[in-house]
């Protein structure tokens, strides 16, 4: 005999706060599989390494500013730049930073970058209140965690509608990281979790402009501001994710919060879908281009005058982030398939060097990006966990043609950097504002950060150059 399927559950029959509420609180470090930990380890340094080399740019320099002029209590340190602060302006400072460059992490069914909203909440705030390396390390991996669990409850619309998951969701993540450094109970941590869901913001049509790394710097400021107001007795709907009018039903039409709550704390999302790293400064929807255009510029010494038209297909949505067809700044280079795509003939790499104003403007940039000829593939995504690839068939002038087709970029969780490489690009990006030394200590100490009784030697390293003893 059959039996009838249960009816499907409504968004209010899912206690989706609580369930993110009781992961985090309950969360233990030996319950964190040591491949997820090496993951943690890896997107710490690389987050951090990050905002080291966003330390120079206009936007960190303006949040640094005002910062300064708010002179809040010094208990957290801003990376590279010489100054500590308040643990929520820490927060805000190293997310802006951190995002300065779109040089930091991605997660594939966030579309967006969830190390730059965990890290600076989970480091500024187990800085001020002096917490092990351990307990750091910990409350990072339960903000991930529970940035990526969002991403499959909000599903796949949430960012086609024009919401800046990095911002949105990663305010929330963020949240959860604080409230584990502050040790908030499974009450205050739902509390801290549903007054960041109103904190939340974050609009794609900035992309291109200073307001998107802010969004990441707003999100981790947000989410130490909405733990510490819970752990002070501060009131939201206990509900506030999944009741009616909150921020499921607001932010999404395509929700998933079976899928949500039945992956959470049964698998780890740090290693499956895995946590993308960047070898390329600049939005992750051109890097399986990118790495396609540099194998076919080596294997057939291509150059510039030899070219007449590239050509890309990505795959369905794939050219959502990537928005500037045209750019004239290096800012909106960072969101353009067809900058990067000649910068890659020209220079033969994608470099951090690459994006300034100048760079963008030289003529033999702007006459190739003109040649340059982007398409997505036909059908829609089903799901957050959408296929990617690009690929690449750059026309020539003697009449041949040439193709390259990338699925899993260098540096993906499927592809991933080397230590050595990992080391390498938190060198160049440190050597900004970090003498050798210091970052040789720092590397050091982040590869064993769980091993450290307080991260105040990490981050004296990580101070810059006008630290003090």
């Amino acid at each position: 005999m059959s039996t009838l399927a249960p009816p499907p559950r409504t968004n209010a029959e899912i206690a989706l706060t609580d369930r993110l509420a009781d992961f985090v609180t309950r969360l233990e470090f030996d319950q964190v599989p040591e491949a997820a930990r090496a993951v943690a380890r890896d997107c710490m340094m690389d987050v951090i390494g990050s905002a080291l080399v966003g330390v120079p740019e206009s936007a960190s320099r303006s949040v640094f500013g005002l910062m300064r002029d708010e002179g809040s209590a010094p208990v957290a340190t801003v990376f590279g730049a010489g100054f500590q602060t308040s643990a929520a302006a820490a927060a805000l400072a190293n997310g802006t930073s951190g995002h300065a460059l779109d040089f930091d992490d991605v997660s594939p069914p966030m579309r967006g970058h969830p190390s730059v909203v965990c890290a600076p909440p989970a480091l500024a705030l187990a800085e001020s209140l002096g917490r092990t390396g351990a307990e750091t390390l910990l409350a990072y991996i339960a903000g991930m965690e529970v940035t990526v669990c969002l991403a499959y409850a909000v599903g796949r619309t949430h960012y086609d509608t024009g919401w800046h998951s990095t911002g949105t969701l990663g305010a929330i993540g963020a949240a959860a990281a604080a409230a584990k450094v502050l040790r908030l109970d499974a009450g205050q941590t739902r509390t801290a979790l549903a007054i960041a869901a109103s904190m939340s913001s974050g609009l794609r049509c900035n992309f291109g402009t200073m307001t998107k790394p802010l969004h990441a710097g707003h999100a981790a400021r947000n989410g130490v501001t909405a733990a510490q107001l819970a752990a002070r007795g501060f009131t939201a709907n206990a509900a506030a994710l999944e009741a009616p009018l909150g921020f499921i039903d607001l932010y999404t039409d395509s929700p998933d919060l079976d899928t949500a709550v039945s992956r959470l704390g049964r698998e780890w999302f740090l290693l499956s879908p895995g946590i993308n790293l960047k070898r390329h400064p600049c939005c992750y929807g051109a890097h399986h281009a990118i790495d396609a255009m540099l194998a076919l510029r080596e294997r057939h010494d291509i150059r510039a005058p030899q070219v007449e038209a590239i050509d890309v297909l990505v795959a369905p949505q794939g050219l959502a982030a990537v928005i500037h067809d045209r750019p004239t700044t290096g800012l909106e280079a960072k969101f353009s398939i067809p900058y990067t795509m000649a910068a890659a003939v020209v220079d033969g790499a994608v470099s951090l060097a690459a994006f300034t104003d100048a760079q963008v403007l030289r003529p033999e940039l702007q006459s190739l990006l003109r040649r340059v000829h982007c398409r997505e593939a036909e059908g829609r995504p089903s799901s957050v966990e959408m296929p990617r690839y690009a690929e690449v068939t750059v026309s020539l002038r003697d009449g041949s043609k040439v193709r390259e087709r990338v699925t899993h970029p260098r540096g993906s969780a499927a592809a991933p950097m080397t230590p050595a490489e990992l080391q390498t690009k938190f060198r160049d990006c440190a050597s900004v504002c970090l003498d050798s030394a210091a970052t040789e200590r720092a590397i050091e100490l982040l590869q064993s950060i769980e091993r450290q009784a307080s991260l105040r030697d990490l981050m004296f390293a990580l101070q810059g150059p006008c630290r003090t003893a």
